[in-house]
């Protein structure tokens, strides 16, 4: 196995060790080159950096910190503008090099999925996932805007590596660390903690020490997060762990209206918060959020049928190869990302179900981080193939064992 190493009783151990590690740094840098020049390819030369409406809270947070001003209302998570705030710092312009800098942990996350599949399965599995990863068009598409899509999955899939390569009780901490600020990158991250804190527990998670690692891995996490929940109280009197959108979130997922051409009713949300003047942008903030989730609980009350379809049309749409709402023209790249994905989610079917059927551990962070954030999104919305973006490292990994399981069992039994 790669990323292992290899133990020897004739006095050849070193050069069988040095050996693992050429191979590792051969495949690594072959990933990581070839993975950055896609990237730079589309993202600089063919493209260029994009912006979106997304990127102008980003990038607005980003300003007021650089100003020197307070990061203002949470209705997005820190990491990412407090990134784009530093680099700017840095270089004295913004789309250029905050797009660099994506390329970068896009190519770096593509590493890790050739790392994470030969850890967790072969070195067959993770070399496949690694190519994959390189000409994956919804990574390559990504790393060009400036969002937090980007950095969310390259400190998802690090976490899930650390984990798989931990040894004590303090590698377990570091990996709550670099969880905690994927947390404060994307708030998917801790909805999916107690899921993955229940696979952990299962036979998909390691056999020894699982409690104090659990224990280790959890409180880490609660110390990147509390500074930033202690401010939001502070200045909002509201328990905000990473940002004030979730409820709002469940209200758009909640409406019939939203789900068919992502609009919302002003009037409906003006009569909820009792504010005349309410709008999507205004529904962020820490006051209204107690409002809209007492609103989308007495949906449940009163038309549940109603909420159960929503659901259910949420959680296709999270898994649907197609996208059902769109705002772009369909072109060959639309083609290419449609038909590489639904390959990728056929193979991780056969992939995750041997995965269950073998009981394979310690795979609990990947089955954990797909179940989270999948709830997530069922109960919200997930009309944009970009929501499953951050999950899609663990399905190309799945995936490529799926695929190397395929053809391992009919080879066996004869048939090629």
């Amino acid at each position: 196995m790669e990323f292992a190493a290899a133990e020897r009783h004739d006095g050849k151990g070193d050069e069988a060790a040095m050996s693992f590690s050429r191979s590792q740094l051969f495949w690594s840098a072959s990933i990581f080159s070839a993975a950055f020049f896609v990237r730079y390819l589309y993202g600089i030369v063919i493209v260029g950096p994009t912006t979106w409406s997304d990127s102008t809270m980003f990038l607005a947070h980003a300003q007021a910190v650089q100003a020197g001003y307070s990061y203002g209302m949470p209705d997005r998570p820190p990491l990412f503008p407090y990134m784009v705030a530093l680099i700017s710092s840095l270089t004295g312009e913004v789309n250029l090099s905050v797009t660099l800098y994506q390329i970068v942990i896009s190519s770096l996350t593509a590493v890790l999925i050739y790392a994470l599949g030969a850890q967790l399965f072969s070195g067959v599995v993770g070399r496949l996932a690694g190519w994959l990863a390189v000409i994956y068009y919804p990574f390559v598409n990504s790393a060009r805007l400036i969002d937090s899509d980007t950095q969310f999955p390259f400190l998802l899939t690090l976490t899930a590596f650390l984990l798989v390569k931990a040894r004590s009780i303090w590698h377990y901490a570091i990996a709550g660390i670099v969880f905690g600020l994927a947390c404060l990158t994307r708030g998917a991250g801790l909805f999916a903690l107690p899921f993955i804190l229940l696979f952990w527990f299962t036979p998909y998670g390691q056999s020894e020490g699982r409690g104090r690692a659990a224990v280790a891995f959890t409180v880490a996490i609660l110390l990147v997060l509390t500074p930033w929940t202690i401010r939001n109280w502070t200045m909002y009197g509201a328990v905000i762990p990473v940002s004030s959108e979730g409820a709002y979130n469940l209200f758009q997922g909640s409406q019939v209206s939203f789900l068919e051409s992502r609009s919302i009713n002003g009037q409906l949300l003006s009569a909820i918060t009792g504010d005349p003047t309410m709008n999507g942008v205004k529904a962020i903030q820490p006051q209204y959020q107690p409002a809209l989730v007492a609103y989308v609980a007495s949906l449940w009350r009163t038309e549940p049928a109603t909420q159960l379809w929503l659901r259910l049309i949420s959680f296709a749409d999270f898994w649907s190869p197609i996208e059902r709402v769109r705002y772009y023209t369909v072109g060959m790249s639309t083609v290419y990302s449609v038909t590489l994905y639904a390959i990728v989610l056929f193979f991780f079917l056969v992939g995750v179900g041997w995965v269950l059927w073998q009981r394979r551990s310690p795979v609990f962070f990947l089955l954990g981080s797909i179940v989270g954030v999948t709830v997530l999104h069922t109960l919200s919305h997930a009309e944009q193939s970009r929501y499953r973006l951050q999950i899609e490292p663990f399905l190309i990994v799945i995936a490529m064992y799926g695929l190397v399981s395929l053809h391992q069992h009919y080879t066996a039994k004869g048939v090629s």
